[in-house]
């Protein structure tokens, strides 16, 4: 981590969102509120002494002041500034949330102002930890077949709440074993073309079972694989003899 220091005026819009960047990212160690910097730019000495600013645009909240400084990914993703394959979108809510706290976030933040910039810092370093998560799952999950009846597998490596990566890629179903459980789930696509879960035939009854999906296990209480049942293997097979014999039915369904 750098051993940079920072300083920025309490005057300036969003100093404590500002302040908790650059502590998350790693950029400053620390971070000084002063009226000794003038408002509106950022004041960062370096560890060799070395001074420079960073002018602030003041029609932009503070943390997309920031994030427009950046090429980092991840950060870009954090604040919702880009998407997991490095587009740019419409900034979300992540900065929103931040510059105008509500509802629980504003109920839980300090009274005091470092003891806030350290509250936001620590919010700001899941968001970055997340990020590099999704993106690491996005570049997983670009590789992963998807076969003719519009499936695909999760890998034991990626956490099944990143099927939405499949289904952006055009999957219908997803099914997953990693480590916590082990089961499919339908997409909302899958969904509106009728197909239920409860229809799929050869799954363990012990399983628990609604329409969208059938799971063995969870993240709250992971069950033993060797009482599912069946195997990551089989339950793959299950699946597609399943949707050979159900999406023709729905797919025509759709259609009249």
């Amino acid at each position: 981590m750098s051993e940079a220091i920072a300083s920025i005026n309490p005057e300036t819009d969003g100093h404590i969102e500002g302040a908790a960047w650059l502590l998350a990212t790693g950029r400053v160690k620390t971070v000084v509120i002063t009226h000794g910097i003038r408002p509106g730019c950022i004041r960062i000495v370096e560890e060799n002494g070395e001074q420079h600013e960073l002018r602030l645009n003041s029609k932009l909240p503070m943390l997309l002041n920031l994030g427009l400084r950046t090429d980092c990914l991840t950060e870009r993703v954090a604040l919702g500034m880009s998407n997991e394959a490095g587009e740019r979108i419409n900034w979300d809510t992540t900065i929103r949330e931040l510059r105008n706290p509500a509802g629980t976030l504003a109920l839980l933040l300090p009274a005091t102002t470092d003891a806030r910039i350290n509250y936001v810092a620590d919010l700001l370093r899941g968001r970055i930890q997340d990020a590099e998560e999704r993106i690491a799952a996005y570049r997983a999950t670009s590789n992963i077949p998807i076969d003719e009846f519009q499936h695909a597998h999760l890998p034991p490596s990626i956490r099944r709440h990143q099927r939405r990566f499949l289904y952006a890629r055009g999957a219908l179903v997803a099914t997953f074993a990693d480590g916590e459980a082990m089961g499919v789930h339908l997409s909302k696509r899958a969904q509106k073309l009728g197909l239920d879960c409860r229809d799929f035939n050869g799954l363990p009854e012990h399983w628990w079972a609604e329409k969208w999906t059938v799971i063995y296990g969870s993240s709250k209480a992971p069950r033993p694989y060797d009482e599912a049942g069946i195997t990551a293997d089989e339950l793959q097979a299950i699946v597609r003899d399943n949707l050979a014999r159900l999406l023709p039915q729905n797919q025509e369904a759709e259609e009249e």
